[in-house]
């Protein structure tokens, strides 16, 4: 009989299998977390540091740190990140992966038995949605950014977050909540020595920069005073100043502060300003070295040799600046604190605007010497345009002046009237050539025979093309540069070169523009030869001056930049294929062919008479957006009113030419450029025949007006086009160039909330954006639609 003692142990199935299943579990587990945190680290843009690696690696330890925490928290808990996710997030894709880890997070909840590999792929999926905020109602109430999870969006997570760790916390075995404490505190006092490190090279580098800051202004102050050697010893100073500067904030010592989060954004940005500041300091030392504004221009001659040496350190000053402004733009960053952020976005608008300024310098160093230091000499056509007999680009054009350039000295050689050179092309048999679209639109106009009319198009770089070839048809001159200017640009001038006394005239920088447009016509009503004459003298003078003796370069620049805002006075360079240098000098005159919408209001003074100096416009826009159905809708007001009288004033003046028109009767063409189609016209509250033509791949909406002396006429029109406008709304508003600059109100309504206004905008009812101002100079805005 078999004993007790001798029985055979009894087999521990359930134990055994147990035993053999757990450690597959756990390495599912990690399994699940080394991929969240992978693919979390790649996926999310959260920047805390602002070093790319040093953030991939915290995102990926971050949320590594969470999925293992989640295997130990209680399972309820892990509805919290879910939830918060699938609310909150941003993304649409990080949306739906925190939808399903919330219904994962559920059924987990439901089942009595812990998974340890569910809770893991439950924070996985949750985890980018916590990185990704951004477009939820919440956050754009209470925080100023949208972007990586800072402030608000920071709170919202870690609440999310918090029932977790508690958990996880609570459910650790003591010795194991020794040794995380244990692994927090050694952390944290390197965290302190990395800041302690940072606060000492602040406070050494802050006596240099504050010099190097100091001097950079004292070198703008001299260069505006025209005191380029003071300006080039200052430079010298900001430049070493800026240098030492940076090595203190640059140094390797400093590294491991940068993987801190927020302390390292501000070590980034700070590092990233002294360096940029050195580099353009330096360059502008350069180009100081090389300018003499008192030997610059001797006897009416341009130095050429000092101008070419001047071209390639401009385009290293104008490449440093633009090159900063792309940095401070990189590191704007929610996390850097208020002060310091709120400085470098101020440091980052007056970047842009000196990014414009010094592509100016470097455009005008490049073109000067293009034309002044070519051996064979260059041909420089300007045109003389009068508002007061609107155009698209300007006005009629009556006189011309061909100027020659060679080696630095330019010379007027030449002036024609409008009707000389259209004898010359008629009887050459002119035509347009190689400007297809311009004869498509204004061929009826025979511009090619009535040359006083090439700035018909509102493109000025179109017109100067067509001028280019029509002069050389009509000369025989082959042309590299057009200039337009009108009395306001002559006005200017005058300004610098002082009265000038012509005809018996003394025309000054306070009465030309109103001699000019208007004064001229009324003492010479019988005597054109005269006027004429008087205008070819005027010309002849002030450029002689001007160039005999030139101005401070500065101060003409900031004289003329407005009125090359306004289109008063522009450039064109053969040479020039793209119009690069012409934009960057701000004289190019281009109509805008870019961005989702253009709406602009042009007008032809159809009755060949000087009569719009007397007109008025103002124009009202209610423009309403449908970002559901991406739709645009603009209803245009345009108010003309009429001031000439009907009688007292010479035919030139309110005349028609023979069209047989009342006195004072303003015969238009009046036309609206828009991409979208015209829906409704209407005229004094009748409907209006419009004609519809193409033009720089925009519609061309155009109708006669008949406008009596002292009359006023409401034109109406209905645009209504389809635009994308899931990333918002750009509109160009471009301008003509008029003896009176338009009124313009603007409302812009949209169907989801407008985030941000453009500048010179406020809010009005219903969260409409409204404008109301006098507009003189072509505008894009831009609208953040939610």
């Amino acid at each position: 009989m078999q004993t007790l003692r001798e029985a055979p142990p009894r087999r521990r199935v359930g134990v055994r299998r147990s035993t053999a299943t757990a450690p597959r579990v756990d390495h599912r587990a990690e399994i699940v977390v080394v991929v969240a945190a992978i693919l979390g680290a790649l996926l999310t843009s959260s920047a805390p540091t602002g070093t790319w690696l040093f953030d991939l690696l915290q995102r990926g330890a971050c949320i590594a740190l969470l999925a293992a925490t989640a295997t130990r928290a209680r399972r309820w808990t892990l509805l919290a990140p879910s939830s918060f996710g699938a609310v909150f997030a941003a993304p649409l894709l990080a949306q739906l992966a925190a939808v399903a880890a919330l219904g994962l997070a559920t059924w987990n909840v439901v089942q009595d038995r812990r998974r340890r590999v569910v809770a893991a792929s439950i924070m996985g999926l949750s985890a980018p949605a916590l990185f990704l905020q951004g477009a939820d109602p919440v956050h754009r109430l209470l925080s100023t950014h949208s972007g990586d999870p800072v402030g608000t969006s920071l709170l919202l997570g870690g609440l999310a977050v918090a029932p977790m760790l508690w958990s996880a916390w609570s459910r650790l075995r003591r010795r194991d909540r020794a040794q995380v404490r244990k692994i927090a505190g050694r952390v944290g006092l390197a965290m302190v020595a990395a800041v302690a490190l940072v606060v000492v090279a602040a406070v050494v580098a802050a006596a240099p920069a504050r010099d190097a800051m100091g001097s950079s202004r004292a070198a703008v102050a001299a260069a505006a005073d025209g005191d380029v050697e003071l300006a080039r010893l200052e430079l010298t100073e900001a430049a070493d100043g800026w240098r030492s500067a940076h090595r203190r904030l640059n140094g390797p010592w400093l590294l491991p502060a940068r993987a801190i989060p927020i302390v390292g954004q501000h070590v980034t940005a700070a590092g990233t300003g002294v360096r940029h500041a050195a580099e353009i300091s330096a360059a502008a030392v350069q180009v100081a070295d090389g300018a003499d504004t008192e030997t610059l221009v001797v006897d009416g001659r341009v130095d050429t040799e000092m101008l070419g040496a001047l071209v390639p350190t401009t385009a290293q000053l104008a490449t440093a600046v633009d090159h900063a402004h792309d940095a401070f733009s990189a590191v704007t960053s929610p996390w850097l604190i208020a002060p310091f952020g709120s400085a470098l976005d101020a440091a980052t608008v007056e970047l842009a605007t000196a990014a414009d300024a010094t592509a100016a310098v470097a455009a005008a160093a490049d073109s000067g010497h293009d034309l002044l230091a070519t051996p064979t000499g260059s041909t420089i056509v300007v045109m003389f345009s009068t508002p007061a007999e609107a155009r698209g680009a300007g006005g009629f054009v009556g006189n011309w002046a061909e100027f020659r350039a060679v080696d630095g000295r330019v010379e007027l050689v030449e002036q024609y009237r409008s009707k000389q050179l259209n004898d010359a092309l008629i009887e050459s048999g002119a035509q347009i050539r190689g400007n297809e679209p311009f004869v498509d639109r204004y061929g009826r106009f025979e511009v090619e025979h009535h040359v006083q009319d090439v700035t018909l198009s509102p493109d000025f770089p179109s017109v100067a093309a067509v001028t280019a070839d029509l002069y050389e048809q009509a000369t025989g001159e082959s042309v590299d540069a057009v200039m337009m200017i009108d009395p306001f640009v002559l006005e200017a001038m005058l300004a610098f070169s002082g009265p000038v006394d012509v005809g018996g005239l003394t025309l000054s920088g306070s009465n030309a523009s109103n001699e000019l447009l208007r004064g001229q016509y009324e003492r010479f009503a019988e005597e054109d030869d005269e006027r004429t004459s008087l205008l070819n003298d005027l010309a002849a003078v002030v450029v002689e001056r001007l160039l005999a003796e030139p101005p401070d370069l500065l101060s003409f620049a900031q004289e003329m930049a407005p009125l090359a805002q306004q289109n008063r006075v522009a450039m064109w360079f053969a040479s020039d294929g793209d119009g690069e240098r012409a934009s960057a000098l701000g004289l190019s005159g281009a109509f805008p062919t870019d961005g989702d919408d253009v709406l602009a209001v042009v007008h032809q003074n159809a009755a060949q008479n000087k009569i719009d100096s007397f007109l008025r416009r103002s124009v009202d826009v209610t423009t309403t957006l449908d970002t559901d159905l991406g739709t645009v809708r603009h209803d245009v007001q345009v108010e003309l009113e009429n001031l000439a009288p009907a009688d007292g004033l010479p035919p030139a003046i309110i005349g028609s030419n023979d069209q047989g028109l009342p006195l004072g009767t303003n015969r238009m063409l009046l036309s609206i450029y828009s991409p979208f189609p015209i829906s409704g016209a209407r005229l004094d509250g009748q409907p209006a025949a419009v004609e519809t033509q193409q033009e720089f791949g925009r519609l061309v909406h155009t109708l006669l007006i008949d406008l009596p002396a002292n009359s006023s006429s409401t034109l109406n029109f209905e645009l209504v086009g389809l635009a994308v406008l899931r990333d918002g709304y750009d509109v160009h508003m471009p301008i003509q160039p008029l003896v009176s600059t338009d009124e313009i109100g603007w409302t812009v309504h949209a169907n989801g909330a407008i985030e941000e206004m453009p500048t010179g905008w406020n809010a009005g009812a219903d969260g409409a954006a409204v404008l109301e101002a006098t507009v003189d100079a072509s505008t894009r805005f831009r609208f953040d639609v939610g």
